[in-house]
């Protein structure tokens, strides 16, 4: 028999959130587990073998804009609202129909939802089938381009060849008719001879002498060695494709092209053709760190957030054994980062993104990690806002104060306390939540918080 779940929400003029406790359920939530439907007007989710929510809302919200953060004791479910249906609703629930009529509704919704499904299938096979096509008309004009090229190449040397033929024939004949006009006598062919032997002898006297011989130590750099290193990996994947029966291409068998291609479909967007190549070259290539890393990022598209959090540490310890002490890659710690916040592992993704904020030099990228701290701080105090409303205050302060504590400088501390002081505003008045207010105000200096002096703190 299925076992509802107990629940808590809260809203804006455009966002929903609904924070679900998973009381009852035996052991860890498991994000993996966590089932979620999402379509017009009904919420479900559904954890097994038997909890389950089911939400007839009071009008309709944009399924794909659903987003679900699991932690160890809260499941919380932020959707937008629909364009039509923005503003404060009256209630979170359809309360004006019978039980018949939202099962009517319901299965509106999942029928309709389905439909949408197929349609999308349907467009994605449009678009493979398209671009499957141009790959292939693209490359018959790389094929019909290089034998016209070849054919080119191969007229012109033809022709040059020929020409050198007629143009020795040519001197040839030339020189047998100067010979028949003019034979040289036998005594100025000897004296001929005489002049040849005198410049000769002159040209050897002016030589210089001969330097003393020498032996000089030759050596090989770093990068020499490196190349040769990576040679025989790649001759030793020859070797062993060769060994199992089959014609060993040099290019298939390098874990640096397969890298190559991987870029390329990472490029063009083919997350699943770029995730072959790069679990190819890492069989040829275990030890190459931009393998994991560019692994991680199709992970992260694929939202295989675990998959992108291991793949990501095994290329920061390979950078770690090349190169330890250099700063640790902050893209690559961007990527785990943001999969452990996905994962609701709110501290070790804060850790990660303050490491990559300190050791970014590009300017777009900084910028692009200041909003995922700013985006961290949002999440700590969405679980503090939950946690409230479950009655777990203690747990809400410290998320609150690992808010603050993420803060890089005061500024920053300003705009996070008046953000908390915002929201505790709007939660449920209590003892808890005014101390907590007013330890926050503590924080922002009045001429930052004019709102907070019209109330008289």
């Amino acid at each position: 028999m299925p076992l509802s779940l107990p629940y808590t929400y809260r809203e804006t003029d455009d966002r929903l959130v609904v924070n679900v406790i998973p009381e009852g359920v035996v052991g860890k939530v498991e994000a993996g587990k966590v089932d979620v439907f999402c379509h017009g007007a009904y919420l479900k989710l559904f954890y097994p073998p038997h909890h389950v929510v089911h939400l007839d809302l009071h009008d309709a919200v944009e399924g794909d804009s659903l987003n679900v953060l699991v932690s160890q004791d809260l499941i919380t479910l932020t959707v937008d609202k629909a364009p039509s249906a923005r503003g404060e609703w009256p209630s979170l629930l359809c309360s004006s129909a019978d039980r018949a009529t939202l099962a009517a509704r319901r299965a509106a919704f999942v029928d309709a939802a389905a439909e949408a499904a197929v349609e999308k299938a349907k467009a994605a096979k449009v678009a493979a089938a398209r671009t499957s096509r141009e790959a292939v008309a693209a490359s018959v004009d790389v094929g019909r381009r290089k034998r016209e090229l070849m054919a080119e190449r191969k007229a012109a040397e033809e022709a040059a060849a020929m020409a050198d033929v007629y143009s020795a024939a040519a001197a040839e004949a030339e020189a047998a008719a100067a010979a028949k006009v003019s034979q040289p006598s036998p005594v100025s062919r000897a004296q001929a001879l005489a002049a040849r032997k005198a410049r000769q002898a002159a040209a050897e006297a002016s030589l210089p002498p001969v330097r003393a011989t020498t032996e000089i130590e030759v050596g090989f750099s770093e990068r020499v060695a490196q190349e040769e290193a990576i040679l025989k990996r790649s001759t030793t994947a020859l070797a062993d494709d060769d060994g199992a029966g089959g014609q060993a291409n040099i290019a298939d068998a390098s874990a640096q092209w397969l890298k190559l291609k991987g870029d390329e479909f990472l490029l063009s967007a083919d997350i699943p053709s770029a995730l072959n190549a790069y679990d190819r070259a890492i069989e040829i290539d275990p030890n190459f760190a931009l393998l994991f890393s560019n692994r991680a990022i199709c992970q992260l598209r694929l939202s295989r957030f675990e998959a992108c959090v291991s793949d990501a540490s095994q290329a920061l310890a390979l950078a770690a054994l090349h190169a330890p002490s250099a700063p640790r890659s902050p893209l690559v710690l961007i990527r785990r980062g943001t999969a452990l916040l996905r994962l609701g592992q709110l501290d070790a993704a804060a850790d990660d993104y303050v490491e990559a904020a300190a050791a970014v030099a590009d300017p777009v990228v900084a910028a692009d990690t200041a909003k995922l701290l700013w985006r961290l701080t949002s999440s700590y105090r969405d679980h503090a806002a939950a946690c409230l409303g479950a009655g777990r205050a203690d747990t809400a302060a410290a998320s609150l104060d690992k808010a603050i504590g993420r803060a890089r400088n005061p500024q920053e501390q300003v705009a996070v306390a008046l953000g908390h002081i915002d929201m505790l505003d709007q939660a449920t008045f209590s003892a808890e939540t005014a101390d907590m207010r007013a330890k926050y105000a503590s924080v922002a200096p009045a001429a930052a918080r004019p709102t907070l002096l019209s109330r008289g703190m």
